[in-house]
C-alpha cells in the first residue's frame, strides 16, 4: 500500500512512522533504489533511511538527528 505522495510504504512500521512524521514537518521523502532519502524543507539537510537496519534503535536515532537540524519546527 502506498504512503503519502504515492511513495511506497517502508516495510518496517517504526520507520514508516518516522517517515510520516518527517512528511508532516514538510520534509520531502523519496525512494531512489535501496534507501529512502529524506530532505528538509530548506534543502540543506538530508538523511538516508535504510530498508533493513540492523540497529534496533535506528528509527529513534534517525528521527532525533532530523529534529536536531536548525530547519526543524515543532509546531505543525
Amino acid at each position: 500500500m502506498p504512503g503519502a505522495g504515492g511513495r511506497p510504504r517502508h516495510p518496517k512500521p517504526e520507520l514508516e512512522a518516522v517517515i510520516r512524521e518527517l512528511e508532516a514537518h514538510d520534509w520531502r521523502v523519496d525512494r531512489p533504489s535501496t534507501y529512502y532519502r529524506c530532505r528538509c524543507p530548506c534543502g540543506e539537510h538530508s538523511k538516508m533511511l535504510h530498508l533493513s537496519p540492523s540497529n534496533p534503535d535506528y528509527a529513534k536515532q534517525a528521527l532525533r538527528w532530523c529534529k536536531r537540524q536548525p530547519c526543524w519546527t515543532e509546531e505543525l
